[in-house]
C-alpha cells in the first residue's frame, strides 16, 4: 500500500518539520537550560578611598585647631580632600557604594584646610605685629651693670654681658627685677580641674597653667628671645609641657625684645604626675647668653 504524500510548503515530500528546540539563557545554544541558577556575583564596592578621606579629615581637622601642630593638621586635610574626591568619583561610577564618606571627607579635609590657613594668618600676623613696634635700642644687659661680685668676667659661664638671676629660689607670685631693670613674675601655679576639656593629660597626671610677666622698668630695651620656662616636680623629674588653646604663650615667644616701659606676658601649662605636685620648681632665663636663670619654688595648689 501506498501512503499518502503531504506536501507542505517548507517540507517537500510531506513530512512535517522537526521540532526546534528553543535556546535557553542559562545553556549553551541549543541546549535546554537550568531555571533558578544565580549570576555571577558582582566584584566587591571598592570602598577603601572613601573611608581613608573620611578618617584622614577627622584627624586632620583635629591637628589643624591646635596652634603647634596646624600644619601637619593642614597636610592631612589635603590628603582627605585628595582621596574624597576620588572616592566620590568611585561611588557615582558604581565602584564603590559609600558616597557619604567620601563627601564628609571632601568636607572635611577643606575644612582642615582652611583652620590651618587662619592659624598660619595668625602667626604670620603676631610675627610682624612684633617686629613693627620698631628696633630695640639695646639688646641683652645695660653696659653701665655692675659686675658679678666676685667674678672677674661677668656671669657664671664667664660671660661679660651676663646679669645673674636670684641667688636663692623665689616663692610663686613674687617678683625678680635683673640689674638692667627687667622684672620677671611667675605667677602661683593654678591646677585644671580633673575633668578640665581644655587639656588632655595621661592618667595619673594632673596638668596646671602658670602666668609669666615681664615689665621693663630699664631705660634700655632687653633682648627676651628665649622665653620657655622649664618646670620639674617634686620628684626632680621633667614636667611635660601640655598646649591648651587658651594659653598665650605664643606671643612670648614671638617677641625677640622688649622697650623701656613695656610690658607683656603669657600662660604656659604643663602636667606631672598627681602625687608629685607638693613642690615643683620652674627655672627660666629671659634670654640665653644675656641673663641668668632664676628660679621660683613653691607647692602646686
Amino acid at each position: 500500500m501506498t501512503m499518502p504524500t503531504q506536501n507542505g510548503p517548507h517540507q517537500p515530500g510531506g513530512w512535517p518539520p522537526p521540532p526546534q528546540t528553543p535556546q535557553s539563557p542559562y545553556g549553551s545554544p541549543g541546549m535546554p537550560g537550568f531555571p533558578g541558577m544565580p549570576y555571577p556575583p558582582p566584584p566587591p564596592p571598592r570602598n577603601g578611598l572613601g573611608v581613608t578621606g573620611m578618617v584622614l579629615g577627622i584627624v586632620g581637622i583635629v591637628f589643624a585647631t591646635v596652634p603647634i601642630t596646624f600644619w601637619f593638621g593642614g597636610v592631612l586635610g589635603l590628603l582627605a580632600l585628595v582621596f574624597g574626591i576620588v572616592g566620590q568619583v568611585r561611588a557615582k561610577r558604581g565602584e564603590a557604594t559609600n558616597r557619604g564618606m567620601a563627601i564628609t571627607g571632601i568636607i572635611l579635609g577643606a575644612l582642615s584646610m582652611v583652620a590651618a590657613l587662619v592659624w598660619l594668618t595668625l602667626v604670620v600676623l603676631v610675627i610682624v605685629e612684633a617686629r613693627d613696634k620698631g628696633p630695640i635700642d639695646h639688646h641683652g644687659p645695660s653696659d653701665s651693670a655692675p659686675a658679678v661680685p666676685g667674678e672677674d668676667e661677668g656671669g657664671a659661664d664667664g660671660n661679660e654681658n651676663t646679669l645673674p638671676g636670684s641667688p636663692e629660689p623665689l616663692p610663686f607670685g613674687t617678683s625678680f627685677a635683673y640689674e638692667d631693670g627687667l622684672k620677671v613674675t611667675i605667677g602661683e601655679p593654678e591646677r585644671y580641674p580633673a575633668d578640665s576639656p581644655d587639656v588632655d593629660v595621661a592618667a595619673g597626671e594632673t596638668a596646671f597653667r602658670v602666668k609669666l610677666t615681664y615689665v621693663n622698668e630699664g631705660p634700655q630695651g632687653v633682648d627676651i628671645g628665649s622665653s620657655l620656662p622649664m618646670v620639674t616636680d617634686a620628684d626632680g623629674d621633667p614636667a611635660e609641657m601640655v598646649f591648651n588653646l587658651k594659653d598665650t604663650h605664643l606671643t612670648l615667644w614671638s617677641q625677640e625684645g622688649l622697650g623701656a616701659g613695656e610690658t607683656i606676658s603669657g600662660t604656659f601649662s604643663f602636667s606631672a604626675p598627681s602625687d608629685a605636685l607638693s613642690e615643683v620648681e620652674l627655672t627660666l632665663s629671659p634670654s640665653i647668653g644675656s641673663y641668668e636663670d632664676t628660679v621660683w619654688r613653691g607647692p602646686v595648689s
